[in-house]
Parts: C-alpha cells; sequence; structure tokens
C-alpha cells in the first residue's frame, strides 16, 4: 500500500528473479531529480546484490534427536554427581 500522492516511484517489470514479477522502488524525495537512468542503475544493483544468492536456511538452533538426549543424561549424571559428593562431606 502506497501512501501519499507526492511520491516517485520507480517500476522494473520483470526482474532477473524467478520470485517476483515486478519490483516497486520509492524514490527517497531529496534523489528525485538525479535521473532515471541513475536511479534505474542504483535499482538494478540493488536487485543484483539482493536476489544472486540463494535464501539462507537456518541451521544449528537447538539440539535434537541422540544429541539432545545424549547431552540431557550427561547433565544428569554431572548434577548427581555434584550432588553426591556434597553429601558425603
Amino acid at each position: 500500500m502506497l501512501k501519499g500522492v507526492n511520491r516517485q516511484v520507480l517500476e522494473i517489470n520483470q526482474p532477473e528473479s524467478r520470485y517476483f514479477e515486478r519490483i516497486l522502488f520509492i524514490v527517497k524525495p531529496e534523489y528525485t531529480s538525479i535521473g532515471s537512468a541513475r536511479l534505474l542503475k542504483e535499482a538494478q544493483r540493488h536487485i543484483k546484490d539482493n536476489t544472486s544468492a540463494p535464501p539462507q536456511t537456518r541451521r544449528g538452533g537447538r539440539l535434537r534427536g541422540k544429541g539432545a538426549y545424549m547431552l540431557f543424561i550427561l547433565l544428569v549424571a554431572a548434577v548427581s554427581g555434584i550432588i553426591l559428593l556434597l553429601a558425603l562431606k
């Protein structure tokens, strides 16, 4: 949704992306006078910089499966050992 009527919009139809059919750039008011060729060049550079790499998948995070189970067992054993040592003193 675009708000306001005094905005310059640069529209790129059929960018070199398999995900998007067009991209709209809202030009900042202080850069509306630099010329459409320069704006187009900057927009294409921005598109290339942000769409050339494949999307990053999140790796890591929480442990799953056997790793989490083994870590839990190790933690329980360590806590139990500490409690046992304190009880024997």
